[in-house]
């Protein structure tokens, strides 16, 4: 990026969104995992805070990394690719998600419309659930203040 900078010329544009920062942390322990979650957007945030009352103790690490985009798009049924040690999963341009499970990390970008109820839902729990293994995923939270209600008017 630098190069171009120094060239004059403007660098292309960060279609993958790398460079995103995203400056807002949470740790999640489930079982023998933690998880290291880090977005830009406070309402994703929220949403993992409601996960921190199922911690126990831990041994390996994962990075998740949650990207907000401004896609709004409806959020399809899951199409789940495995491939390897990588996992892909495509809900439709409202919800993309790569999970490394060599390196432990997991890349998501979730469209502008999501709202905190589906991905409470709907988005975290699947994530949840690929990055864990079904034995180690947590449960609905019965004590949220969205459990009772539909995800498309939250």
């Amino acid at each position: 990026m630098a190069e171009f900078m120094q060239s004059g010329v403007p660098a292309p544009p960060d279609l993958l969104k790398r460079f995103v920062p995203t400056p807002l942390c949470t740790r999640l322990r489930f079982g023998n995992t933690e998880i290291l979650a880090q977005t830009h957007d406070s309402s994703i945030l929220g949403v993992l805070h409601e996960y921190e009352g199922h911690l126990s103790g831990s041994h390996q690490r994962f990075v998740w990394t949650l990207v907000r985009d401004n896609v709004e798009a409806p959020l399809l049924q899951p199409t789940i690719i495995h491939h390897g040690h990588v996992t892909f999963v495509d809900m439709g341009p409202a919800c993309l998600a790569a999970i490394d499970h060599e390196t432990r990390e997991l890349f998501a970008f979730l469209g502008a419309n999501i709202s905190v109820g589906t991905l409470r839902v709907d988005v975290l729990p699947l994530l949840f659930e690929l990055t864990l293994g079904v034995s180690e995923a947590p449960e609905e939270l019965p004590n949220s203040e969205f459990a009772d209600m539909d995800s498309s008017n939250v």
